[in-house]
């Protein structure tokens, strides 16, 4: 979380661009039902959140943005 935190900080003294777009990588959805949960979100300097359903996912991402 420190060396996650620290991207971020250094991050905020950039002079920021236009905000961009990530690419995301869905792995392994049944092709028969729209799966909620447990997901995992992989993020900059090894952060890794497991066990988000859809909902949580996206309260992350409206926090987050």
């Amino acid at each position: 979380m420190h060396r996650w935190a620290t991207q971020l900080d250094v991050t905020r003294h950039v002079p920021t661009l236009a905000p961009s777009f990530e690419r995301v990588e869905v792995i392994d959805l049944p092709a028969s039902a729209l799966q909620r949960g447990p997901l995992v979100v992989r993020g900059p300097g090894g952060l890794l959140i497991e066990g988000l359903d859809m909902d949580s996912l996206v309260e992350l991402v409206r926090r987050l943005s």
